[in-house]
């Protein structure tokens, strides 16, 4: 992979990681229609996975930072309750943990086929338009809905399938408020993210031989982080201000254009 190959691929990683129109379908899209064959490079996806795992670390600090404070060193419902909201990421992250570790075969087939991404990109928009009048009711996190929003998350490796947008908008549409269901996503994000790169560091067979030049690595970490910070930020901020079904406008079009050019341009 060339630097500028690197650069194009982890900007659109960093952005898509976090706006809600699915990373792993715009790169099965991007390779099909651009010709390339990048998406099997093990090393750039752990690359990109740590740096989109920064973007988030860096955006939420305080809250992971007073998190781990209140469960280590505050006193009576204090500490309970963070210990509870362990638990809820925990019981989230057991759905997508599961997918991860028996079920990768049948979804990284998924990725060979461009057209199923581009109909999943239709699922994404789905769920986001549903949210244009379910903007939350300001409800908090509970054990019932840490389990659904990560039986949602566990969908998230086929490619199309937004995980930030999916997971929002099944907070939202349980009735979490704007910016829990935002910080929640995040919270799960991070486990989910992190296992998936090492997961796939484990898959590296030599360090000594790798397919990047450390010029490319180093682009690769360090775009994928900074755009994703950004891109993060701004996700919140429509969140915030009830207004993420805009981004189902965009994955619809893209998801018909897409089946339009492949279906019956067979491009």
């Amino acid at each position: 992979m060339s630097i500028w190959q690197a650069l194009l691929l982890s900007i659109v990683q960093g952005v898509t990681e976090f706006i809600p129109v699915s990373s792993s379908g715009h790169l099965v899209l991007f390779q099909h229609f651009l010709g390339l064959d990048l998406t099997d490079d093990i090393f750039f996806e752990v690359l990109t996975h740590a740096g989109t795992s920064v973007a988030i670390v860096l955006v939420y600090f305080k809250d992971l930072w007073r998190l781990a404070d209140d469960c280590l060193f505050g006193e009576g419902a204090v500490r309970r309750q963070a210990w509870r909201y362990v638990g809820y990421i925990v019981v989230g992250s057991i759905p997508v943990a599961l997918v991860g570790l028996f079920l990768m075969a049948p979804v990284v087939a998924t990725f060979a086929r461009p057209g199923l991404a581009a109909a999943m990109l239709l699922i994404t928009a789905t769920f986001l338009l549903l949210t244009k009048n379910h903007s939350g009711k300001g409800l908090e996190i509970g054990l019932m809905a840490a389990l659904l929003i990560g039986l949602a998350q566990a969908f998230a490796p086929l490619p199309g399938i937004s995980r930030s947008g999916i997971t929002i908008s099944t907070a939202l549409l349980f009735g979490i408020s704007r910016d829990e269901a935002g910080r929640f996503s995040f919270m799960l994000a991070l486990p989910a993210l992190l296992g998936a790169a090492f997961l796939d560091f484990r898959k590296i067979e030599s360090l000594t031989d790798l397919p990047l030049s450390p010029a490319a690595i180093a682009v690769s970490f360090l775009v994928s982080a900074t755009v994703g910070f950004f891109a993060l930020k701004l996700l919140l901020n429509f969140v915030h201000r009830g207004q993420l079904h805009y981004f189902g406008y965009y994955c619809a079009g893209a998801g018909l254009l897409s089946l339009l050019l492949i279906c019956f341009f067979g491009v």
